[in-house]
């Protein structure tokens, strides 16, 4: 399993986001490859997508054999997300599967839930 930390690509990767993968790896018995990739403001998209993308690539030459998962919370769900898409583009092994922990997949941000719930101090 390949792991993209949540964070809004701000905020750099905390114990309970390693505990997360990890708990994840244990419970699907497998491995996991935790990403820290390059975080904004200071690294501008698309670099962390790029890393993320990298470190797919990366698994793909290291384990060919091996059933290849990506996901992640968050921003990382969306990271994992992208991951998907440039593998697709990319012409390369698409991922066995994916792990999307509350991603922010929504088109726009008129959600009943967008609208309901408007006392979130990360979208403020």
């Amino acid at each position: 399993m390949i792991y993209y930390h949540g964070g809004a690509f701000l905020i750099k990767a905390a114990a309970y986001h390693k505990n997360l993968a990890q708990t994840y790896a244990l419970n699907a018995d497998c491995a996991a490859l935790f990403v820290e990739y390059r975080l904004a403001p200071k690294y501008k998209f698309p670099i962390p997508v790029m890393d993320c993308f990298a470190a797919y690539s990366w698994a793909l030459e290291q384990f060919p054999f091996k059933k290849l998962i990506v996901g992640g919370d968050s921003a990382g769900a969306d990271l994992a997300m992208s991951v998907m898409l440039l593998a697709r583009e990319n012409g390369l092994r698409m991922p066995d599967g994916q792990m999307l922990i509350y991603p922010g997949a929504a088109s726009s941000p008129d959600t009943e839930s967008m609208q309901k719930f408007t006392d979130t101090p990360m979208w403020k």
